[in-house]
């Protein structure tokens, strides 16, 4: 058939969503088309016709969220390159979980466009802010005619404050444990900056690849890969050249990933040095068996214990954390508990460059994903710690002390059987209501209905009496609500 050729062009572009075959007058797929041109069928009437896609666009790739040094914020990212775009969205919040209407969108933000200049937050506060691709094609909404959009970008924000700055880097691509295309994990540890009161601005690699986010500008750079391994290349090449230039500059550099360790040092590996003398570290296993962590006497970790790698609204499972021993002066800082296995180093001292010339640095290497740390209060401690040992001034004291917010976190272990632990947060003394509800709404449990001092609470819940399912637990604190789910396994 004539056309075949043009037919296999498309297909061969990934276009075959926006082909049609048409052969008398009715739609057919190309498989059944060849299946008449087979059987002898007259197929002279065949004709394509490209169509608009029903699919919607692919996400934009958010580069980086940063202060523009003149009362603005800048934001960046990577258009998606399909012809049939027609502009972006660009959305904030504050929190980086209610979104409204976008801050900016197709109207003034073309195919074109990529980048937007935006209000800084106030002094001392945070905002977050993620990117969605508008194709041309519209389709038919609720309220009318309404243009397809893509997913949206990662999350990433910025904290205006005056002080020290520290850089967010999210170099986290694969999809397993976490198996969504977009994620906000710069979040988990922009959120612990922010109760700190410790300025933050956030990126992702390919900006510090390109030069466009330059490591040196920071006084601090907190660097996380997830669990991307030898297949999603958990630091580049030339992500390796720019922190060998951080840290012999001088720099100071905390980094978590449960495969750096697997990805760049195991036996044969090329990069195996660069682990030794940059992360001062050196590889022993890809699998702890662990998902707990407890500090070294002696360092900056002492007395912290927390759990990690457990599935919440916002970590996901890390199955294989790898654990390492000290290499070239550092110390081992935390091992994964009930064991000897070291779980992160710390190393104050030189570091030396290509030309031999040295410079003091710091480091902090968690062998394991650190934006997996939960309860949220384990990570902030964690991260309170690491600013201090880099001399970072922090506002808030340690974990016993009064909390910046309301909060309830998930509950652990979530799926249970049969008890668990719920935990909360009052910044204020407030009037509290704890109550457990099925999935139809009824009430179930009433586990606290008291006036409470603020500070961090605990309850334990005991479901031995109810059957396995899905049921909700609600937190009333003056004007603070909050809603989450849990579920029995028995």
């Amino acid at each position: 058939i004539g056309n075949h050729f043009l037919l296999d062009r498309h297909l061969a572009e990934g276009r075959s969503s926006k082909v049609a075959v048409y052969y008398e007058q009715e739609t057919i797929t190309y498989a059944e088309l060849a299946d008449a041109a087979k059987n002898g069928e007259d197929v002279d009437a065949l004709r394509l016709q490209l169509e608009a896609s029903l699919s919607p666009p692919a996400i934009p790739e958010l580069k980086y969220v940063r202060s523009s040094g003149s009362g603005t914020t800048e934001i960046g990212w990577v258009p998606t390159l399909e012809g049939d775009v027609k502009g972006y969205r660009v959305y904030e919040s504050s929190d980086g979980k209610s979104w409204g209407d976008p801050i900016a969108d197709e109207s003034t933000l073309s195919e074109l466009d990529t980048v937007l200049n935006s209000p800084a937050p106030p002094a001392g506060s945070m905002l977050y802010y993620r990117v969605a691709a508008v194709e041309t094609t519209m389709i038919e909404g609720t309220s009318g005619p309404e243009p397809l959009l893509s997913d949206v970008s990662d999350t990433y924000g910025v904290h205006e404050h005056s002080g020290s700055q520290v850089l967010i880097v999210d170099a986290f691509d694969r999809i397993a444990s976490w198996s969504q295309p977009q994620h906000a994990f710069v979040k988990n540890y922009g959120d612990a900056l922010q109760a700190l009161g410790v300025p933050f601005e956030s990126c992702g690699n390919d900006a510090v690849q390109s030069g466009e986010v330059k490591l040196g500008d920071y006084d601090v750079v907190l660097y996380f890969t997830g669990d991307d391994s030898d297949y999603d290349e958990s630091l580049s090449l030339v992500e390796q050249f720019h922190i060998f230039k951080y840290l012999t500059g001088g720099g100071k550099l905390f980094i978590s990933g449960s495969e750096l360790g697997y990805d760049l040092a195991r036996a044969g590996r090329p990069d195996y040095e660069w682990f030794n003398e940059l992360l001062k570290a050196q590889f022993v296993g890809d699998d702890a068996g662990k998902r707990s962590c407890e500090g070294v006497a002696g360092t900056v970790f002492e007395g912290l214990s927390f759990t990690f790698g457990e599935v919440t609204e916002d970590t996901y499972v890390e199955d294989y954390p790898d654990y390492v021993v000290a290499y070239g002066g550092s110390q081992p800082a935390l091992i994964y508990s009930g064991s000897s296995q070291v779980a992160a180093v710390q190393y104050t001292g030189t570091f030396v460059d290509s030309l031999g010339t040295t410079a003091e640095g710091q480091l902090v290497y968690c062998a394991f994903t650190c934006e997996t740390i939960y309860p949220a209060y384990s990570r902030i401690e964690l991260l309170r710690r690491v600013m201090q040992y880099f001399s970072v001034p922090v506002s808030v004291g340690p974990v016993g002390g009064v909390p910046l917010v309301f909060a309830l976190e998930q509950n652990y272990p979530n799926p249970f059987n049969p008890a668990t632990t719920i935990r909360y947060e009052l910044p204020v003394r407030s009037h509290v209501t704890l109550k457990v509800f099925g999935v139809l709404g009824d009430e179930i449990a009433r586990l606290v209905d008291e006036v409470q001092q603020a500070g961090r609470r605990t309850v334990q819940f005991e479901g031995h009496a109810l059957a396995s399912g899905v049921y909700f637990y609600r937190l009333t604190a003056g004007p603070y609500v909050e809603t989450r789910k849990m579920m029995i396994v028995k």
